[in-house]
C-alpha cells in the first residue's frame, strides 16, 4: 500500500500521522494528480491546491485516476470542492467541508482560500477561510458565547472582506459584538480545515476496497485531444520523487550525451518506452501483482540477476529504491500488453528502419544468396522435419552455438515474438539457416 497526500496550509501544526507508506507533497496544481498516477499508489488524498495564481487541479485528472482503479480522497480545502463535484464518480469525500460543499451549505472557492507563507514557513496561514469561520461562530453559539444573530452577523461581515485580507482583527474592527467572542476565541477557535485534514489522513489509512468493488468501470474515460496535449506536457520532464536519484539525474545525462553510440540507442528505446506507455496509458492498461513479478522475472533474466544478492547489487547500482523498481515493473507489464501491434501492421515500418539504416541491401543480398544456395544443396525437401533435421538440434545449434544462451522454455511463444505463425515455422527458419551458415564448414547436413 502507498499513499500520496497533498497538503499545506490546512496540514500546519498537525501531528501527522507516521507511515512509511505515505508520501506528503506540495498543495497540488494541476497535473500533479496525473503525475501522482504515474507511479501507481493505491491513493490519493487532495487536501490542499492552488487555484488563483497558476491552473487549479483539473476534474479530468481526477476522473484518470478514478479510471485507474486508485482511490482519491478529497478534504478540507481544494479536496472538498473537488470531492463534492466528482463524488458521483467515485471521489471520497471526508469532514465537514465536504459535507457542506456537498449538500449547498456553500458553494463559493473563497470559502476555503486563504493566503500562506512559502514551503519554508509550513505553508504557515496568513488569512482566515470562511470554513474556520463558521465551524468557529457555530461552536460560540453552542457555547452559549453568541446569540444566533451576532453570529450570522459576523459570518455575514467576514464573507464581506477578500479571501487575501480576511484576518479576525479586521472581523473584530468591523463590529462591536465581538468583545466576549474576542476572548473567547483565543481557546475556543475552531480550525475545521485542519481537522477534516486529519480526518482524510486516518482515513486513507485504512485498508481501502478491492479493485473488484472499486468504481474504475462506473464512467467511461475519455480520451480527447485535449487531455492528449495535457499528458504531454505533463510527462515532458517527469521524474519521480527520489533526492538521491535527482541529485545524479543531470550528471548522468551529461555522461551519456559524450557517448554518442549509447546516446542514439538510449534515446531510440525511450522514444518507443514513452510511445508505448502513451498507448497503454489511452487504453487504460492496469496490471496486477501477477503482471510485476512476471516483468521482474523477465528483466532477471535477462540481466542474468539469479540470486536476491545480484538483484539487490543491481538496485543499488542504478540507483533504485522499493517504489522505484515497483514503477519501472508496473510501466514494463503495461508496455508489454501495449505492444500487441500485429507483426504484419509494422512490417513497412521495419522496412523502412532498414533502409534507413542502411541495412536493408546486406540483408536482400544475404536472403538471395539463401534461396539459391538451398535449392543447389537439396533440390528436394525431406518429408517430416525441415530438411530432415530434429527440432532439439536446430534448438542446441541456435541458442548453444550461435547465441551462446539457454533455449527458452516457451518455444511457440517465442516464434509468435518473431512474427511466425508456429514453432514448426521457426524450425524451418532454423534449418534454413543451419545448412545454408554451415555448408562451406563440410558439405554435409547432419540428418535424423
Amino acid at each position: 500500500m502507498s499513499v500520496v497526500i497533498f497538503g499545506g496550509p490546512s496540514i500546519h501544526g498537525l501531528d501527522i500521522p507516521t507511515s512509511p507508506d505515505m508520501i506528503i507533497l506540495p498543495p497540488a496544481i494541476q497535473g500533479d494528480i496525473f503525475r501522482a498516477c504515474l507511479s501507481r499508489p493505491t491513493a490519493i488524498g487532495l487536501i490542499d491546491g492552488y487555484f488563483d495564481s497558476v491552473p487549479s487541479v483539473w476534474h479530468k485528472e481526477v476522473l484518470w485516476a478514478l479510471s485507474l482503479g486508485i482511490c482519491v480522497f478529497g478534504s478540507a480545502s481544494m479536496g472538498a470542492l473537488r470531492a463534492a463535484e466528482l463524488d458521483v464518480f467515485g471521489m471520497v469525500g471526508v469532514g465537514r467541508i465536504y459535507d457542506w460543499y456537498r449538500d449547498g451549505v456553500i458553494e463559493d472557492d473563497d470559502e476555503v482560500a486563504l493566503i500562506h507563507g512559502p514551503a519554508e514557513t509550513k505553508f504557515l496561514p496568513l488569512s482566515e477561510p470562511m470554513v474556520n469561520v463558521r465551524a468557529t461562530c457555530e461552536a460560540a453559539v453552542t457555547a452559549g458565547v453568541l446569540p444566533n444573530t451576532t453570529a450570522a452577523a459576523i459570518i455575514t461581515i467576514a464573507k464581506g472582506i477578500h479571501y487575501q485580507d480576511r484576518t479576525w482583527n479586521r472581523i473584530f474592527s468591523s463590529s462591536a459584538e465581538c468583545v466576549g467572542f474576542k476572548t473567547w476565541i483565543e481557546k475556543g477557535y475552531v480550525d475545521q480545515k485542519q481537522l477534516d485534514a486529519a480526518m482524510l489522513m486516518r482515513e486513507i489509512l485504512k485498508p481501502l476496497p478491492s479493485p473488484a468493488t472499486s468504481t474504475q468501470n462506473a464512467f467511461r474515460f475519455e480520451w480527447t485531444n485535449l487531455w492528449d496535449n495535457a499528458v504531454r506536457e505533463w510527462t515532458a520532464d517527469y521524474v519521480p520523487h527520489d533526492d538521491e536519484f535527482e541529485a545524479t539525474l543531470n550528471a548522468v545525462l551529461n555522461e551519456l550525451r559524450l557517448d554518442l553510440e549509447l546516446f542514439d540507442d538510449v534515446n531510440a528505446e525511450a522514444l518507443m518506452r514513452s510511445t508505448l506507455l502513451a498507448e497503454a496509458n489511452r487504453r487504460r492498461i492496469v496490471i496486477d501483482r501477477k503482471a510485476k513479478l512476471k516483468a521482474l522475472g523477465q528483466l532477471r533474466d535477462k540481466l542474468k540477476l539469479s540470486r536476491k544478492s545480484d538483484l539487490d547489487a543491481w538496485v543499488q547500482r542504478n540507483v533504485l529504491n522499493e517504489e522505484r523498481l515497483d514503477t519501472m515493473m508496473d510501466e514494463d507489464a503495461r508496455i508489454e500488453l501495449a505492444s500487441d501491434i500485429p507483426h504484419a501492421a509494422l512490417q513497412r515500418h521495419v522496412i523502412a528502419v532498414l533502409q534507413a539504416r542502411d541495412q536493408y541491401g546486406r540483408l536482400a543480398k544475404r536472403a538471395i544468396d539463401k534461396v539459391k544456395a538451398l535449392r543447389q544443396l537439396l533440390p528436394e525437401q525431406r518429408e517430416g522435419t525441415p530438411h530432415g533435421l530434429s527440432p532439439p538440434l536446430l534448438i542446441n545449434w541456435f541458442f548453444g552455438n550461435r547465441r551462446n544462451e539457454g533455449a527458452p522454455a516457451d518455444i511457440d511463444g517465442f516464434a509468435r515474438d518473431l512474427g511466425l505463425q508456429s514453432r514448426q515455422d521457426f524450425y524451418r527458419l532454423l534449418a534454413d539457416e543451419y545448412v545454408y551458415s554451415t555448408r562451406n564448414n563440410t558439405g554435409d547436413v547432419e540428418a535424423t
